[in-house]
Order: structure tokens, then sequence, then C-alpha cells
């Protein structure tokens, strides 16, 4: 991407290969590799790096992206634009190949509201993260995290929109489900 960003990876008691891979891009790339030795929670592993990432403190979005999607060029800096623009919107998300109806319809215009983008690919602004204390913990597994996420952030009053501009490929079948 073309926007200066800080990326953190969470190992989530990945194997033996996969760790010495973290390790080695660790030392020599800025990658920040977090450890979450617990049972799978993407809330609680999305909550550490976030948390981590806004421990600096010229960090004014965070970006929660799954590692089963491709990006397209300047991807971040299109979503962080739609953000910065209105000062209302708190959550945005990408149109997307697989995710809620809302990011999936196609739409002409560029940015348009929704109740909930998928945490597959999602930014927000540090305000919105803080103001809800972030993701909901006790959505273990795969599920719900993302609504949750949205639907506080809209009773704290923040939008949440799509930007049609920018398009995420998601590989559904690949993610993070244990059974494949």
């Amino acid at each position: 991407t073309d926007h200066k960003f800080i990326l953190a990876v969470v190992n989530n008691m990945s194997g033996a290969r996969t760790a010495t891979y973290l390790e080695s891009l660790q030392r020599n790339h800025s990658v920040n590799v977090l450890k979450y030795q617990k049972d799978h929670c993407l809330a609680a592993e999305a909550n550490l790096a976030i948390r981590f990432m806004f421990s600096f403190a010229n960090v004014k979005y965070g970006v929660l992206l799954t590692p089963d999607v491709v990006v397209e060029p300047n991807w971040l800096s299109r979503l962080i634009k739609t953000i910065a623009a209105n000062e209302k919107v708190g959550i945005g998300g990408p149109m997307t190949s697989h995710g809620p109806t809302p990011q999936r319809m196609g739409r002409e215009d560029t940015t348009y509201p929704c109740t909930s983008v998928a945490s597959f690919c999602m930014a927000f602004r540090r305000e919105t993260f803080e103001s809800i204390n972030g993701f909901n913990e006790s959505f273990m597994g795969h599920g719900y995290e993302d609504q949750d996420f949205c639907e506080r952030a809209e009773k704290a009053g923040w939008q949440t929109v799509v930007d049609a501009s920018v398009f995420v490929h998601r590989f559904a079948r690949s993610g993070m489900r244990t059974d494949q």
C-alpha cells in the first residue's frame, strides 16, 4: 500500500514451521509478531494487535485483516480516505467477493452506509475502537464479533460505510477453519 502502516501479525499457537517463518519475518522486516497462546478467538486476537498498534500515539486508524484475503494496490489509502472524509464515519469496509450482502451489492456510488462490515477486512478510527472498548471477546471461534463491533459503534454515534472503490477478494474456504 502507499499508506504508512504498522504491521502486527498474531501467531495463534502455530506449528514449528510457521513459527520459524514468522520469527524470520520479524528479524528481517518491519513486522511485529504477537503471540496469542489460547484457543482461537478472532476478537481477542484483534484486540491484542490493535491495542499494540494504538500504543503508538501517531496511529490514528486500525485495520483488521485476516490471512484469507487478497487486497488490491492502494486499497488501504482509499479506505482510510473514505473514513477520514466524514468525521461521523467510524468504520469502513471494502466491496468483497464473500461477505455480508451490503458488501456484495455492486453499487455504483462510491460510499454507502450499512449496518455492519465483515471482520476479515475492516478499518476504523482509533476513537471508535476506544469508545466501545474494542471487540467483544465473548464470541469464541468465528462469528458475530464484527456485527457486534459495528452495532456498539453505531450506538455510540459512529457510522459504518462500505467503500465501493475498494475491492478485497476473500478465499472463504481456506480461512481459519480447523476442519480444512
